[in-house]
């Protein structure tokens, strides 16, 4: 793909692939883990460099909804207006994304199986995660990290970076407020 690009493959994960499309990063990445290969991503990376003119840019906002009713905690977390927010539906699953020039907060859900409900299990079960009253059953780190389980049995998990802007108090009400949205 050229100079600055790279790519993991990791047995238990979906792979993903990063690459240079003129002066801007592209990464390339399987949603749904168990489909999708290294080189269906590489194809996908090809077509996205012999495109005339190049990648179109993205509008600032790609917005679902119910991603909205978390705006203004995932602001406050970040200390300033979101610039950037995306928004998608994959599988059925709702995932919010909130980002500034200097930090991004995001809520990603899924089903039995996805990277939040195995990081549910994982903080359930950790010494450094304590119970928080959002959704049907939610856990959080010390350090601010949350995930919860809706009624519905989907996982919503909740990460900031850097991790200075992953507030406990501020997670726990971004949390509460996008919680309706999974219900």
């Amino acid at each position: 793909m050229g100079p600055g690009s790279w790519a993991v493959n990791p047995a238990a994960a979906a792979p993903w692939l990063v690459f240079r499309a003129g002066n801007s990063p592209i990464e390339l990445r399987v949603l749904n883990d168990g489909s999708g290969t290294l080189d269906e991503l590489r194809s996908i990376a090809q077509t996205i460099l012999t495109l005339p003119g190049g990648l179109p840019t993205a509008p600032a906002v790609i917005a679902q909804p119910a991603c909205a009713r978390g705006t203004a905690a995932a602001e406050k977390l970040l200390g300033e207006k979101a610039v950037l927010r995306r928004d998608t539906v994959a599988d059925g699953y709702l995932s919010c994304q909130w980002g500034s020039a200097t930090g991004s907060v995001a809520v990603r859900s899924g089903g039995q199986g996805s990277d939040p409900s195995l990081d549910f299990g994982y903080m359930k079960d950790s010494p450094y995660a304590h119970p928080v009253s959002v959704g049907a059953e939610g856990w959080q780190q010390t350090g601010g990290q949350l995930v919860f389980r809706t009624a519905k049995n989907a996982y919503v998990e909740l990460l900031a970076t850097p991790d200075s802007i992953l507030r406990p108090a501020g997670i726990v009400t971004l949390a509460r407020a996008i919680a309706p949205a999974y219900a």
